[in-house]
Formats: C-alpha cells, structure tokens, sequence
C-alpha cells in the first residue's frame, strides 16, 4: 500500500487534503499524516484511534474524505456492499479509497457465522463488487514494484509452501503476491 500511495502523492489530479485511514497501521500513519491536511483514523474496537465507527455505517457526512485508506478489514463485517456503499459515500467528488485485501480464492467464502473473528475470505470477485460501487478501478499488482519491495505472502503448513491460489496472485513455490485497488469516485 505505502508504494502505490507514494506512486499517486505526485500526481497533480489526486488530492489527498482530506484522508480517512480505517483500522490504520501504524507503519502507514507517518506517511499519510504528512501528505494531508486532515488525517483522521476510525475503527470500531480500537480505542487509539480518532472515531469509533461501524464500516457498515459511517456516522460521516457525505462527500467528507479526499482519500480513504482500508487494509484487510472488509473479511469482518456483516455486509461487504454496505461498507463499500459507504466509503464510496462519504468520498468527494474526484476522491479515491485504497483498499488492500487479502485474495486467495477465485470466489469470496462466506462463513454462516464469525469464524476466527471473520465473516468471510475475500477472492478475487471482490474486484467485481469494487467496479460496480466505484466509477473507476485502478489494480497495482505488488510485481509491478522493483523486486527489493515486493511483498510475496510466504504460506507453509507442516513446512511445505502452499501455492494453490488463484492464478492472478499466485506467487509458484512461494505463496501469493498482493493486490491493491484505487477506487475512485467521479
């Protein structure tokens, strides 16, 4: 994520005066907070953070955000389409959301009830769900970075990688590589 963002910081058509970092790392904070005007944080267990909010229904108003900044969080709640209904609501006009998951089925899975305190495993049909909620997708693919920074997610069980993913993010031998979405809104 820190590498497609610092891509977009000099393009003169992205602003970044407003940032919005859900369930926000820490190693991100630094860089995002010296980009905007406004940097807050939200999520809704954590107690470091600016706002405690439901992704599902941001007390937010509309068109509040330049830049929203999400990593791994929409394998938790409930209803997938309402928090990205969200997001998409409360970015301006010309604003974007960088949204990070986790793709390693074709096809998101579903849990009937939480399961390790998820709701879901995210696949690559996730990527569907963004082009119909934003006006444009733009993927970064973490191969498309010099290979001193690329992220290959190293998976073993019982000492043997596991690879079985999806071909899109299938690393052979070694795992999965990441993903990262540009969604922006017109």
């Amino acid at each position: 994520m820190y590498l497609v963002l610092d891509s977009l910081v000099d393009d003169s058509s992205i602003c970044m005066d407003r940032i919005l970092h859900l369930a926000p790392e820490a190693c991100l904070q630094t860089c995002l907070r010296q980009h905007a005007l406004t940097y807050h944080t939200a999520d809704l267990l954590r107690k470091d953070v600016d706002f405690k909010e439901d992704l599902q229904c941001l007390s937010f108003s509309n068109a509040s955000y330049d830049c929203v900044v999400i990593a791994r969080v929409l394998t938790v709640p409930q209803d997938v389409e309402a928090c990205l209904q969200q997001i998409y609501r409360i970015l301006k006009p010309g604003g974007f959301a960088c949204i990070a998951e986790t793709f390693t089925h074709e096809k998101t899975i579903e849990f009937e009830s939480m399961k390790n305190g998820r709701s879901r495993e995210i696949g690559l049909d996730l990527l569907d769900h963004l082009e119909r909620h934003f006006d444009q997708v733009d993927l970064y693919d973490s191969d498309q970075f010099d290979p001193t920074y690329q992220l290959i997610n190293r998976m073993e069980k019982e000492g043997i990688t596991r690879d079985k993913y999806p071909e899109r993010v299938r690393a052979p031998g070694m795992g999965f590589k990441e993903i990262v979405a540009i969604c922006r809104k017109k």
